[in-house]
């Protein structure tokens, strides 16, 4: 806005100076001077905020490069900056670096301009790497090893079974090469050394070009850094919860991730109940009704966030116990002067199930219970 009053300063003095009553709006050579000196330290700023709006895709990890452009080239004092104009730099810089000054801060966005092939530690002070290269091979090792509890059914340095020689059976050549057991006191330095190959393998890599997507990158290299690539996955949802169930259907709503207001995204949602087969389908919402549930039945639902490269977050979980329906359409289908038969509809997917009934008269609190859609009460 500025730009374009100093671009048309000349026609704006004309016009205001015809009317004498606007003629004391004329901008002096002072104000000419103030708004320049604005415009000369705002204007890269709107052009690279501009730029930074108008992509579509832009990731955390852009932090750390863009702080070390604006601190070494868009808010650099030159000597051509008036008083004014290194003072509103030297001010926007400082709030800026002040708002990203905690150190819990700075790891993090470290850690994400490290895992971004397109960055890695062309950002990250010399001194700070070690630190950061501890923290993730941390992670590594805690990722492998989760995976490990949860998919190893043999445990640490079992033997394996020799193949049977008996019978007609033979060994094959195969056979004589298979791997030995290995020793437990070994499987913790054997893990120690994979984890830092798979990281300075990736070090060594050459960055990518800066136009290129980074999760692209990391979904096409993912069996080259199968545990530093699940450091890099997306976003999951956040808050996973059961807002309404019933007996057939229920919604689960989330948060979505931050920072993909302007990336596509969606969700998938994975379902099912003990001993069934899973459902799985996909929204781009942030809530989904499940329906045709069974009732008074408890279901696992997880949800991950997967973007349009097809790469997908950790997956979040919750239960949901659907309601148990009550009988319908309840009625007397005779009655006498000692006895009563009331009768009503079986609710409909319940297979072993019974009705308890209850009625009473002053004084009396009998309970019967039947497993049949009708009784006859003896009073």
């Amino acid at each position: 806005m500025i730009g374009r009053v100093l671009e048309q300063s000349k026609a704006l003095s004309q016009v205001l100076f015809e009317d004498k009553k606007t003629r004391h709006l004329v901008p002096t050579w002072q104000d000419t001077d103030v708004l320049e000196s604005i415009n000369n330290a705002l204007g890269p700023l709107q052009e690279f905020t501009d730029a930074l709006s108008g992509e579509a895709y832009v990731s955390v990890s852009y932090l750390k490069p863009v702080l070390h452009l604006l601190r070494t080239s868009t808010l650099t004092e030159s000597d051509e900056d008036t008083n004014l104009t290194k003072e509103i730099k030297t001010s926007a810089l400082g709030y800026i670096e002040d708002k990203y000054s905690d150190p819990a801060t700075q790891e993090l966005m470290d850690i994400n301009s490290f895992l971004d092939p397109r960055f890695k530690t062309d950002y990250i002070s010399a001194e700070t790497v070690p630190d950061i290269k501890e923290r993730v091979k941390i992670e590594m090792e805690q990722e492998k090893r989760a995976h490990v509890s949860t998919t190893d059914p043999m445990p640490q340095g079992a033997a394996e079974a020799e193949p049977s020689t008996t019978g007609k059976g033979k060994r094959s050549l195969s056979s004589f090469f298979k791997s030995k057991a290995v020793p437990p006191s070994s499987s913790t330095t054997q893990l120690e050394d994979a984890i830092k190959a798979e990281l300075d393998n990736y070090l060594m890599t050459p960055t990518i070009d800066g136009e290129q997507d980074p999760l692209a990158w990391w979904r096409v290299h993912n069996d080259n850094f199968p545990w530093l690539s699940k450091l890099a996955q997306p976003l999951a949802p956040d808050q996973l919860t059961v807002d309404s169930v019933d007996t057939t259907s229920a919604t689960v709503i989330w948060n979505q991730p931050p920072g993909l207001d302007q990336t596509h995204h969606q969700y998938k949602i994975s379902y099912c109940c003990p001993g069934t087969e899973r459902h799985i389908t996909t929204t781009s919402s942030a809530s989904i009704t499940l329906s045709d549930l069974k009732p008074a039945t408890e279901y696992s639902v997880t949800v991950c966030t997967v973007l349009e490269n097809g790469m997908e977050s950790q997956m979040v979980l919750t239960t949901i116990n659907t309601m148990l329906p009550a009988p319908d359409q309840l009625t007397v289908d005779s009655v006498d002067a000692t006895s009563a038969t009331v009768i009503w509809n079986q609710p409909p997917g319940l297979d072993n199930h019974h009705y308890q009934i209850s009625y009473q008269c002053p004084g009396t609190e009998p309970h019967i219970t039947t497993s049949s859609p009708s009784i006859t009460l003896s009073i």
